[in-house]
């Protein structure tokens, strides 16, 4: 799921760095809210990636530990990154 400004999915660098694996795996384009939606829909946790802060900054916490991902509640999580992480 790719949104806002973000790189191409077929950029000589992201197919570089994936191997080409990038070619072989689905993708659409949308909005963070459309993301939330497909994310309640399925039952997913969503989840963010973030760069080691500065002070104050929370510490960085396993996703298998985060006391939010409740298997009764959510079927899995869904993983958000971005140049920064």
């Amino acid at each position: 799921f790719l949104s806002g400004n973000c790189i191409d999915p077929f950029n000589y660098k992201v197919l570089e760095a994936s191997q080409a694996v990038a070619w072989t795996m689905p993708y659409c384009f949308g909005t963070t809210q459309e993301l939330l939606a497909i994310c309640q829909k399925h039952q997913l946790r969503p989840c963010a990636a973030a760069a080691a802060g500065g002070p104050g900054s929370a510490p960085s916490v396993p996703v298998a530990e985060l006391p939010e991902l409740d298997s009764k509640r959510y079927k899995g999580f869904c993983l958000a990154v971005g140049s920064e992480s």
